[in-house]
């Protein structure tokens, strides 16, 4: 009995041995962490815009207690589409729900707008003539926006939708120029007009797409479509003579604009920081981490 328990532990030897060198020897499977999208954020973003807008000169009308008849044959047409260069911040937090991605962000935008047309007025009291030279010019330095955001998140990359307010301050500036062309006696005339929309309210709409280069920086490439409303002001008319229908100050021109639009796409690079945790210890904290 003895002997066969030898012989059985000396042959289990070999084998339980060769066991262990196969566990040994096997590869360990080694699970990919699974990015978190989860935190606050900021960074910058360059990129690159296009305004659209029309204006308008309507037909001069008498200030009010004058009861003379309009000058010029109007409304003369101006075209102020622009183009350009953008660059500024942006911050905000994402909310990570398994592949649905929920945020907030709020971001300035700075630009240089200037956009002008000069368009030809006909006098009607002596002509028709030309009579004036009418300049339009539309100011733009800055854009802001605070959105919300939903995306789709696929381990490292990111698409989402986004929308919210927008903000911008647009200034006008008109001037009628009196023309020297005879027999019109408005020449040497000059009037100017300026209005502005400080901070105006409109919307912004748009898509990105962003990649988590590591669990702090982040790279995003985003398209997004600014609305703004119309805007209105009114610019004097001069005359030169006693005899014209409107007398110095006596008339004014309506000034207008179509809505304003801002198409822009953006390349930007984000910092994350981590998500928000609250910590009680004697009082309460708020963790970043």
């Amino acid at each position: 009995m003895k002997k066969l328990l030898v012989v059985g532990v000396v042959c289990a030897a070999p084998i339980a041995n060769s066991v262990m060198a196969a566990d040994l020897a096997a590869p360990v499977a080694v699970v990919a962490p699974i990015s978190n999208w989860t935190g606050a954020y900021i960074g910058g973003d360059l990129g690159w815009f296009g305004a659209h807008q029309s204006g308008t000169t309507a037909t001069g009308v008498p200030a009010p207690g004058f009861g003379d008849p309009p000058i010029g044959i109007l409304p003369t047409s101006h075209g102020l589409d622009s183009s350009g260069f953008l660059g500024g911040l942006h911050a905000g937090y994402n909310w990570q729900l398994v592949n649905l991605l929920l945020g907030i962000e709020g971001d300035v935008m700075w630009l240089r707008r200037d956009a002008s047309d000069t368009e030809t007025v006909i006098d009607t009291f002596a002509g028709p003539n030309p009579a004036f030279t009418m300049l339009f010019n539309a100011h733009n330095n800055w854009l802001a926006s605070a959105r919300a955001r939903i995306g789709w998140v696929a381990d490292q990359w990111m698409l989402y939708a986004t929308g919210g307010a927008a903000w911008t301050t647009t200034s006008y500036t008109t001037t009628a120029t009196g023309l020297t062309i005879p027999p019109n006696r408005l020449a040497g005339i000059s009037t100017t007009a300026a209005f502005s929309d400080f901070a105006t309210t409109g919307y912004v709409v748009g898509a990105g797409v962003e990649w988590m280069l590591t669990q702090n920086w982040l790279i995003r490439a985003e398209y997004l479509h600014y609305g703004f409303g119309t805007s209105s002001g009114q610019l004097p008319l001069l005359g030169s003579a006693p005899d014209l229908s409107c007398l110095f100050g006596q008339c004014i021109w309506a000034i207008g604009t179509s809505r304003l639009n801002f198409d822009t796409v953006r390349v930007g690079v984000s910092y994350k920081f981590g998500e928000l945790r609250l910590r009680r210890a004697g009082r309460l904290q708020i963790m970043i981490g």
